[in-house]
């Protein structure tokens, strides 16, 4: 694990049933290895906030770890550098609500045409930190999901490595360290 990777989750509540059935991906949370030691990720949730990665994985039902292949030790620290940009902020709970539209009308217009920038969901933090070096996901900032950024590491096996933690997971759920 290395600062600049993607910890990807599938939740277990209502939300996370919610947000599989809008988007038809795999998982419904993305967030972003900061630190190695201690473990910490960069996530919005209420707020875009650090917390252990063990704390992340205790809600999910499984998760992944994507890893960039192929990008220097700097991009990394880039990518990390402009996502903690972003920290404190308030959650985009109006991206949500364009996202609930796409999904409803089967389209991406609302989210690409109408999304609010200064309010972060999970896949857009991740996804304007990788921008920042160059890199997208295969949609938009605005538009792209968790389940886009998981499929488009799991189809470009040449830009990234997809590690799943359930042995983690397992061990995280069981209150171990």
């Amino acid at each position: 694990m290395n600062p600049g990777d993607i910890l990807a989750v599938r939740g277990k509540g209502f939300f996370a049933r919610m947000i599989l059935r809008a988007t038809g991906g795999e998982v419904t949370h993305v967030g972003l290895v900061v630190s190695v030691d201690p473990a910490l990720i960069l996530e919005a949730l209420i707020r875009v906030q650090t917390r252990p990665i063990k704390d992340a994985m205790r809600a999910a039902k499984d998760g992944y770890l994507l890893q960039p292949i192929n990008f220097s030790a700097i991009e990394c620290r880039s990518i990390v550098k402009e996502a903690c940009r972003w920290s404190a902020r308030s959650y985009g709970y109006g991206k949500i609500l364009l996202h609930a539209l796409d999904a409803l009308v089967g389209t991406e217009w609302f989210s690409r045409h109408l999304a609010i920038s200064n309010r972060p969901i999970c896949s857009w933090l991740i996804a304007e930190a990788y921008r920042h070096e160059g890199y997208d996901f295969g949609e938009p900032s605005g538009s792209v999901t968790p389940g886009d950024i998981f499929a488009f590491a799991q189809a470009h096996p040449d830009k990234y490595r997809v590690i799943r933690l359930s042995t983690i997971l397992s061990t995280c759920s069981q209150g171990l360290p």
